[in-house]
């Protein structure tokens, strides 16, 4: 068997375990099928940097960022050698730009994005999904620089594009949503927020069904938002809905319930309910530290210094009466 048939076979074997999710038996592959293809044909090879491509999503899927970007950027350049500016091309840019993203080199990930949003809109068309993918993605730089405005302008483009390219009842649509409240909520604008929010449960209600995590996550959110308002009493509804589906989903002692105890425990605080405030937040404190959060933790710092001022003032009204 020839080595480029060998080569051709390792490549299609790593792609097929990528599919059933089995990561290091692919990346055997996948370097067996770049040791091949390299030694008949160079560096320069197309194959090669498919190749490259791959080994550069399993490192990228273990966190390991830098060999990730030098898989990538390896395969863009080839790609780009031989391909030009085609939408594979554009998908290496996007690619290297999240890694910028989450390496924090913000000057990096805009110059990529810019470049894979010159490319999507050539080559797929203005309104395509990629062009929505990018928005989102460089509404995502400037929210983290806190530059509100233009990310907004960003994630309401990218909403607009998602309703339009897969309908509003899309995942992705309530993904926008999420980052439209997030926004608001930061510009104070809670209204607006939790009318996002809203529809973003309805979404995911709808496509996951009621007790799915997501489900419990938005409605994190919202308690928060109402939280916000002063409406403690919907707050604790959502609170409330969140932690029976965190704890059937997560776990009774995770740290998604230790989070929604956290906040619970404030909202009954903020209804002077210092009895149930002080049960939450022991609750939340014994599941960060089974956990194994340090207290220098912020939520374990937060949660010891509740505990404290609430069994104290308890204290206090003890003795009083």
């Amino acid at each position: 068997v020839s080595d480029d048939r060998l080569a051709d076979t390792q490549y299609t074997l790593g792609k097929v375990l990528m599919k059933l999710k089995r990561r290091d038996e692919a990346f055997a592959h996948f370097e067996e099928a770049l040791k091949l293809r390299k030694k008949r044909y160079g560096d320069e090879d197309l194959l090669v940097a498919n190749v490259l491509g791959e080994m550069g999503n399993i490192y990228d899927g273990h966190r390991d960022y830098e060999k990730a970007l030098s898989c990538y950027n390896e395969c863009l350049r080839v790609r780009q050698m031989h391909l030009g500016n085609c939408e594979s091309v554009g998908d290496m840019f996007l690619k290297i730009g999240n890694i910028d993203q989450m390496l924090e080199d913000n000057e990096s990930a805009l110059e990529n994005f810019s470049s894979a949003l010159g490319i999507y809109k050539s080559v797929l068309g203005e309104e395509s999904p990629g062009v929505a993918k990018v928005l989102n993605s460089l509404g995502v730089i400037y929210d983290a620089q806190n530059d509100l405005r233009t990310a907004l302008k960003y994630y309401k483009e990218a909403h607009r594009l998602r309703k339009s390219n897969f309908g509003e009842d899309s995942m992705k649509v309530a993904g926008s949503l999420d980052n439209i409240a997030g926004i608001y909520q930061k510009q104070s604008q809670n209204d607006k927020a939790l009318k996002c929010l809203k529809e973003a449960l309805r979404i995911r209600t709808l496509k996951l069904g009621k007790e799915h995590v997501e489900v419990g996550t938005t409605l994190f959110g919202m308690g928060i938002v109402f939280s916000e308002m002063g409406d403690l009493d919907k707050a604790e509804e959502c609170y409330n809905a969140s932690l029976r589906i965190r704890k059937k989903g997560h776990g009774e002692s995770s740290i998604e319930v230790a989070q929604t105890l956290h906040n619970l425990g404030s909202v009954h605080a903020m209804k002077e309910e210092y009895s149930e405030a002080l049960q939450c937040w022991r609750n939340s404190l014994g599941m960060c530290r089974e956990a194994g959060l340090a207290d220098d933790h912020r939520m374990v710092a937060t949660t010891l210094k509740n505990i404290e001022i609430a069994a104290n003032y308890l204290e206090e009204q003890e003795q009083h009466f």
